[in-house]
This record gives structure tokens, sequence and C-alpha cells, in this order.
């Protein structure tokens, strides 16, 4: 996973090797860690958050190694996942980089619609999209 957010993400944006640790432990019940396989080995992961009581779940980060991205992956695991979360959740939120195309079209694939925009929400002034699912 640290191998992954550090070939992944830039200075800021990524989690940190005790942030990853607090993932992990889990001490709140709040955080879903899921690591991605394909063929029998560890390419990813995502992060999930959620709240007791809450009706819905945040996709914090998902992140594919860059040397197997492009095979449709993370769109298969997140089709695969959101579809699970459908018992225990009423939707699903997520923000991206509005400058992250490839995140755009997996998360309209899969049926995210805009529902507004974080003026210079990343460090580097950038803005988010935030989307959300319903189920």
């Amino acid at each position: 996973m640290v191998r992954a957010e550090r070939l992944s993400f830039k200075g800021d944006e990524r989690f940190s090797e005790r942030t990853i640790a607090h993932y992990v432990r889990n001490p709140h019940g709040s955080v879903i860690l899921d690591i991605i396989l394909f063929q029998q080995e560890a390419v990813g992961y995502a992060v999930f958050f959620t709240r007791k009581g809450s009706g819905s779940v945040y996709l914090q980060s998902i992140c594919i190694l860059p040397e197997m991205s492009g095979r449709g992956i993370a769109s298969r695991y997140l089709g695969k996942r959101l579809e699970e979360f459908r018992s225990a959740f009423s939707g699903a939120h997520l923000r991206y980089r509005e400058g992250n195309v490839a995140a755009r079209e997996l998360y309209r694939s899969l049926g995210f619609e805009v529902t507004g925009r974080e003026r210079g929400y990343y460090p580097d002034g950038e803005d988010a999209v935030t989307m959300r699912l319903v189920f």
C-alpha cells in the first residue's frame, strides 16, 4: 500500500505511513480499507469512510500501481464493491481533481453524478469535483 501511494500521489496528497497505519488499525470502525488484487497479487487499495448510523459511504482514495493502470482493475473492483455496499448504505460520495479525466470517466461509468465543485481544494489550488451515487 505504501509503495502504491508513493508512486501514485505527490507531496501533500500522499497518506503518511502513520495515517496508513491508523487506517489499518481502524480504532473507531469508520474506515473500510480494501487491498485490491489482480491475479492473486496486491496491485492497489481503496479507502472508504463511514460513520455509525450514516446512510452513505465516502470513497476517500483509490490507488492502483501505475504499471497496472489501464487494465480495468479499478472499474471492476469498484463496480463489485459498490454493489456490495447497496445492502448497507443508500449511496456513495467522492471527490476528484478536476483535471483527472480518467477518474471522471471511471466514476461516470459507474453511475456517479456531479454534485458540485470545491474551488482550490487541493494544495496546488486545483478544484475538486464532488460526485454522488444513489443506490
